[in-house]
């Protein structure tokens, strides 16, 4: 059975079209972005460097799980190589996000300095660099976690596992 507009009742018709003014203007309100301000860009900063500050906070902590004085070191020498390449590429992966943390304060220090660039461009910048950011914080992520796991499955089914003595 059809209905047509015209066989509705009047109080129908008149919630249906406050209904479809009402999401029209929601979306019409949502689709227009909000006036970009210096205040944009100090956001954006702001993010970067809370970052970089867990990047640091990560590498400091594999260090510390490395140099603690219980830490067991396997013997054999493909684990070791494994787990020094997971390691290793975890910290160069953070240590490119803490690059472009740097890189996007950058932005928004010359933006202070030169008024006269548009802030349209640099905030178009700064998207770029916390985008490479967050992209090598999530690889370097998961590279630590891939050794983290693989340290701690070699812990737990190694059988004749020796702490590493003080001396090395």
């Amino acid at each position: 059975m059809r209905m047509h507009l015209g066989s509705m009742p009047k109080s129908r018709c008149k919630a249906l079209l406050a209904c479809v003014s009402l999401l029209l203007t929601a979306t019409s309100s949502i689709a227009q972005p909000e006036k970009v301000t210096f205040r944009s860009l100090e956001s954006i900063a702001s993010f970067a460097q809370a970052l970089s500050q867990w990047a640091f906070v990560m590498v400091g902590g594999s260090v510390l799980v490395i140099l603690h004085r219980s830490y067991y070191r396997p013997y054999q020498l493909l684990v070791r190589a494994s787990s020094a390449f997971f390691l290793f590429t975890g910290w160069i992966s953070l240590g490119l996000s803490v690059y472009f943390g740097i890189r996007t304060q950058e932005v928004s220090l010359a933006y202070l300095a030169f008024p006269n660039n548009s802030i349209e461009t640099s905030i178009a910048k700064m998207n770029r660099d916390v985008g490479h950011q967050i992209h090598f914080m999530q690889a370097g992520l998961v590279l630590l976690l891939v050794w983290l796991m693989s340290a701690l499955g070699w812990w737990v089914f190694n059988r004749g596992a020796e702490p590493k003595s003080p001396e090395g």
